[in-house]
């Protein structure tokens, strides 16, 4: 995927019937678009016609339930929700002033959990409208993360057979057993607390979830409130998927203190409930150690995207960190399950 040359940007302009007049680029194929007819955020990406009409839908659906605190799509001049010209599409959505969410700030915190609940609320009793596709979790995670485990046991494999091991191949083989113990825990979590029951409660629902729970994808607005951007990763899932990565990546430089976690918890409690089934599956989502397999995945699985003292770096970090958690998947499960 390219960046948009002047033609292409040409063709989306006329097709959106607007006068372009200053862009900025925000990264590779997203830009901020000022136009005669309003600013917008124009991306680029090769999905696939059958992905960009799901992503479509669930914004037109939101739209339609009621959600507010998300950025609006665009349509173009002919009323259609996306621009399709070779391999791109492209989709616009109104452009969000207002300030970079931050976790470690809890009035960011605060609001940005309010708009996950509200989202998930807003969220149940979607379907999939003919022509689009959607990814389907519901039923799929205790396979995965089998599958992961399977992986951390062929790459420590994979690292004893080498003749010379690099710092992070020597920080992998110390640590993959505390790990891999840690994904059979999440497992155990999952078969003792019934969790094809509480998929099937989450189809029932028809929840669609965010999946790409970060900072990043929120906005803080003048006046405080947390709206949603990106919603390229969504997909039927569990909603406590998203509130985990809500609570991991808000307690990561917080030392995981469980106080933080029950403050997003009684917030999410009080807008949206979760079931008492519910409660266990989301531990079991902190026990499986993602962030350790999704490293050795990438260094071992020949994903590589950074140097070797990043990976290092982030092996570290992992690892300085497994007591911590460690305790905070205790007390969670003391006080909630």
């Amino acid at each position: 995927m390219g960046r948009l040359d002047k033609q292409e940007l040409k063709a989306v302009a006329d097709e959106y019937g607007v006068k372009l007049r200053r862009i900025f680029t925000i990264q590779d194929n997203v830009y901020k678009v000022v136009s005669d007819a309003g600013v917008w955020c124009l991306k680029r990406a090769d999905l696939g016609e059958s992905k960009a009409r799901y992503l479509c839908a669930i914004q037109q659906y939101l739209a339609d339930t009621g959600f507010q605190k998300f950025a609006r799509l665009v349509t173009t001049s002919r009323g259609t929700p996306y621009v399709k010209i070779g391999t791109g599409i492209y989709l616009a959505n109104e452009w969000l002033e207002g300030e970079k969410c931050d976790f470690n700030l809890l009035g960011h915190l605060e609001s940005a959990t309010r708009t996950l609940a509200e989202f998930h609320r807003y969220s149940q009793g979607f379907v999939v409208p003919s022509g689009a596709k959607a990814k389907v979790m519901w039923n799929r995670w205790p396979q995965t993360f089998a599958w992961r485990l399977r992986d951390l046991m062929e790459f420590k494999e994979q690292v004893l057979c080498k003749r010379w091991l690099s710092e992070f191949d020597r920080k992998f083989l110390a640590n993959v057993d505390y790990f891999y113990h840690m994904g059979q825990q999440a497992l155990r979590t999952f078969a003792f607390y019934d969790y094809p029951r509480v998929a099937a409660m989450a189809r029932e629902m028809g929840f669609f979830t965010h999946r790409d729970v970060a900072a990043r994808n929120f906005v803080i607005r003048p006046d405080g409130e947390a709206y949603l951007i990106d919603f390229d990763y969504s997909r039927f899932d569990l909603r406590v998927n998203d509130l985990c990565r809500l609570i991991e990546r808000s307690l990561k430089k917080q030392r995981w203190e469980i106080d933080r976690a029950e403050l997003i918890l009684d917030i999410y409690q009080e807008i949206n409930p979760l079931t008492r089934e519910e409660l266990p599956i989301l531990l079991g989502f902190f026990q499986f150690p993602q962030k350790f397999w999704r490293l050795a995945d990438r260094y071992y699985g020949s994903k590589k995207e950074w140097p070797e003292k990043e990976f290092t770096g982030k092996i570290n970090s992992i690892i300085q960190q497994k007591l911590e958690k460690e305790r905070f998947i205790w007390q969670f499960a003391q006080r909630y399950c």
